[in-house]
């Protein structure tokens, strides 16, 4: 499995909170030792700075939280924030949908007319028994930057990175 992370100003005008470099550091020790895992920094260097950090370039097979579903094809999201080449990232791979936030996928698809032009039986792999992404990037930000002990939740050596550098001190 490949890791991609994005860059950290995104085209879609978020910039995330947390510096690449951190970000990159953090994803090496958490796939470290494993052969399964490779970390590929294309969007983080290949990409940066150039505004086309569009998820389309980089994914053939994408894992998400049902939160990133529904923004996808989301009619009311500005029209500046909206995904490139959404219609081509759906047409062209498969999608592994984790239940986060209690929204309600199926009903998110069956809403969008786009992610109903490309739902079929290989497309969206919707995974709502028995993992839930409750417990999110968001989530653990928000806890550490509160001062919460979230060790329990990641590998020893992320989370003893995170406290060493401060990644989401409030401060």
């Amino acid at each position: 499995m490949e890791f991609v992370p994005c860059c950290q100003y995104r085209g879609d005008g978020k910039v995330t909170k947390t510096s690449d470099k951190h970000r990159w550091n953090m994803l090496q020790l958490a796939i470290r030792n494993n052969t399964l895992f490779r970390a590929d920094d294309y969007d983080m260097k290949e990409r940066a700075g150039i505004d086309k950090q569009y998820t389309y370039f980089t994914i053939e097979y994408f894992i998400m939280g049902a939160d990133l579903l529904a923004d996808i094809d989301n009619p009311e999201m500005p029209i500046h924030r909206h995904w490139k080449y959404r219609e081509e990232l759906i047409r062209e791979n498969k999608f592994v949908i984790m239940s986060h936030g209690g929204i309600d996928m199926p009903k998110v698809i069956s809403k969008s007319l786009l992610l109903r032009k490309y739902h079929d039986v290989t497309r969206f792999h919707l995974v709502d028994k028995g993992i839930a992404m409750e417990v999110g990037s968001k989530y653990i930000r928000d806890e550490i930057g509160m001062g919460r002990y979230l060790r329990y939740l990641m590998r020893d050596e992320v989370y003893d990175y995170i406290m060493k550098h401060r990644v989401y001190s409030k401060e």
